[in-house]
């Protein structure tokens, strides 16, 4: 039951409203005629509201009876008058009570009157409570956000103070087809931009979000330095509960009804509902612990990195190890002791994967300093240090193969001697048996003399002429076109075997950029098979090398190489370039995992490891038209010969892959170019 405290200095109209409050179903605590009786029985019986004549008799009136009971017990109060002059109404207006009730009283107006304010006040609180906590939240999240229409102008004036800092009108230019995207598709988009800073540049990545009405939300990350991004977030937050608070408090002295007010305070949350958005798609990690070491929220991004659901881990205690979260007691030890924490985390997902995360953690604290909250946010670094771990283990395994290169180095004449003298006509049959096959199967020269003969038979008589069906006549023309293709690459190898390639002089490192480009061009069709190209860190030890090459061609070879790779790789294995010195030669490794062919080979069989650099020979009769090559064996032929004009040899062999003692050894394919380093004299 609602309990009232009625003040009123007029004993009978205190009696009426004590009767008709009685009468509608509250509780009248007392009735007393002077503001301090008051202030005293507050001190004994906390009522839930509080019927405040404005004209009270004694040292204090009624509106400062009100002011002083609401600013120490936030107790809502409702006045009582019959009239008053305009200087008091507007103190009374100040003290901003939740209703007026006017004298004489009337048992509905009353009760009406009453539950709204009651309900008015319950809905302050809550909302009150619902911001206070997203606006924690929101502000350890380490990105800056601001508001523009579809012309990338600023919509308030925080918004252009935060534009100032990290946005140019250029930068805006190039982002429109984003923010056009954004609006038609209801779809995040991501943008990314650079700054110059001094005479260095930071790099900004930016989701852009519809955030409706033809405004766009800008989430931007600095993923230059992260802590600067934290800091820049922080201070985006406290401007925008700022914008928030104020609007709030300009609603509460223009309120005329409580719908208007709820209204506007629904707006507002759902305003804060898009960052809390935001947050849910954000690239990083995020999960927010308690004080007691309860883990009260996680974001998608971490359910997807572990595997856990947000409500395996909901009120999880991370002060219990091992956890999902911070998996050794040390390690929490060590953050426990550091207000801020910047570290990687390892740990075991739901699927029993080791995960990494390259992470940081921070503290929230009160006015009075204690710790409310821990914020922890991390980026998934697990592909990273599986791709570094994979390197590594192909550096052993070619540094335990790398004596059987002695034997492989041998002149190509000695060596094509001991093949003939061995097996002549299985190498000769396998050549042969090849060059039938690639002029044969698939498109090319095969379907297209298949086409010739279809339009001969199909073909009718017209007067002078004849006439071929549209359809056969394109399709032969695709063939054409494969054919003309293949006559290129013809072309090219006798360009490269009978003319002098332009040739520059160029580091190691810059070989090493280059080799990255053909990387990034034939990792488009990786998804074909679900394989990852995995390139190692430019050895530093050969920053001062340096070698003699045409670009272009070494380019040309290196992207035939890694689709050769993919062509006979195992599904979802990776395809690992290495870079290395040895034998006072530079080598560049391509390594795949093959799976058997169609005559049920694997490999490379020893006797063709010099074979398969032969015009026309293919380890497999299929025709992989998905990578949009010419499957006539004549691609690592190109290669060779681009090899051979550089002064150098190209190996293909072998190699078994010891480095998981739990199986049996996996054999990889090494095709491997030798190139020497530039002398002094030639530079």
């Amino acid at each position: 039951m609602i309990n009232i405290l009625v003040v009123e200095d007029d004993r009978p109209s205190g009696l009426i409203l004590q009767k008709l409050l009685t009468k509608s179903g509250y509780k009248v605590s007392a009735i007393v005629e002077k503001g301090e009786e008051a202030l005293s029985i507050i001190e004994q019986d906390k009522p839930d509201l509080i019927l405040m004549d404005i004209n009270l008799a004694g040292e204090i009136d009624g509106i400062e009876t009100a002011r002083r009971i609401f600013s120490n017990y936030k107790i809502p109060f409702i006045y009582i008058t019959s009239s008053t002059d305009s200087e008091t109404f507007e103190r009374a207006k100040e003290s901003m009570p939740l209703n007026y009730i006017i004298k004489p009283f009337n048992s509905h107006s009353l009760k009406s009157s009453i539950e709204i304010a009651l309900y008015k006040f319950d809905m302050e609180k809550k909302l009150r409570e619902s911001e206070e906590n997203k606006r924690k939240i929101l502000s350890s999240i380490p990105d800056k956000m601001f508001e523009v229409d579809i012309m990338g102008k600023p919509l308030t004036r925080i918004d252009e103070e935060v534009m100032s800092r990290i946005w140019t009108d250029k930068i805006g230019f190039k982002a429109r087809e984003y923010f056009t995207k954004a609006l038609e598709t209801n779809q995040i988009q991501i943008f990314e931009y650079n700054l110059p800073r001094g005479a260095a540049q930071e790099y900004y990545e930016s989701r852009i979000i519809h955030s409706g009405n033809g405004r766009l939300l800008i989430v931007t990350r600095n993923i230059t330095d992260k802590k600067m991004a934290d800091y820049a977030l922080n201070k985006q937050m406290t401007d925008m509960e700022g914008i928030i608070n104020e609007r709030t408090r300009e609603f509460q002295e223009l309120n005329k009804n409580l719908q208007e007010e709820i209204d506007h305070r629904n707006s507002a949350e759902k305003n804060v509902n898009v960052f809390i958005d935001a947050i849910e798609q954000s690239t990083n990690a995020i999960v927010i612990i308690n004080s007691k070491g309860q883990l009260e929220y996680v974001n998608h991004k971490f359910s997807e990195i572990s595997g856990y659901s947000a409500d395996e881990l909901l009120h999880l205690d991370i002060s219990k190890t091992p956890n999902p979260i911070i998996p050794e007691q040390s390690l929490r030890d060590e953050i426990a002791s550091n207000e801020n924490w910047h570290g990687e985390i390892y740990n075991t997902g739901k699927d029993g994967q080791l995960y990494y995360v390259k992470t940081t953690i921070s503290k929230i604290r009160d006015d009075e300093g204690n710790i409310t909250h821990i914020v922890i946010t991390g980026e998934d670094i697990t592909q990273q240090k599986k791709d570094a771990m994979a390197v590594d283990r192909m550096k052993e395994v070619l540094s335990k193969s790398s004596s059987g290169l002695i034997e492989k180095d041998m002149d190509w004449q000695t060596w094509k001697e001991k093949m003939l003298n061995r097996n002549i006509s299985r190498t000769d049959k396998s050549i042969f048996s090849n060059i039938n096959n690639s002029f044969t199967q698939g498109a090319g020269f095969g379907t297209l003399i298949t086409f010739m003969e279809m339009m001969s038979r199909s073909a009718k008589k017209h007067e002078d002429k004849l006439l071929i069906d549209a359809e056969l006549f394109k399709h032969a023309m695709d063939n054409v076109k494969i054919a003309q293709d293949a006559f290129k690459i013809f072309a090219s190898i006798d360009y490269v075997i009978a003319n002098e390639i332009e040739m520059k002089i160029m580091t190691v490192n810059e070989l090493h950029s280059l080799i990255k480009g053909a990387v990034r061009k034939a990792d488009k069709f990786s998804s074909i098979n679900r394989h990852r190209i995995i390139m190692n860190d430019f050895p530093a030890a050969l920053k001062n090398q340096k070698v003699r090459i045409g670009t272009e061609y070494i380019s040309d070879a290196i992207f035939e190489l890694l689709i050769n790779a993919m062509k006979f790789s195992k599904p979802d294995t990776n395809i690992i370039i290495m870079i290395f010195s040895q034998a006072n030669n530079l080598r560049i490794s391509v390594l795949s995992e093959p799976q058997k062919s169609s005559d049920d080979i694997l490999g490379i069989p020893p006797e063709y490891e010099k074979t398969i650099l032969e015009p026309f020979y293919r380890i497999s009769r299929l025709v992989y038209e998905k990578y949009n090559t010419l499957d006539f064996g004549i691609g690592l032929t190109l290669v060779d010969k681009i090899v051979t004009r550089h002064g150098g040899e190209i190996f293909a062999e072998n190699i078994l892959d010891y480095s998981d003692v739990t199986k049996d050894p996996h054999v990889k394919v090494n095709i491997m170019m030798s190139l020497p380093y530039a002398k002094d004299m030639e530079e």
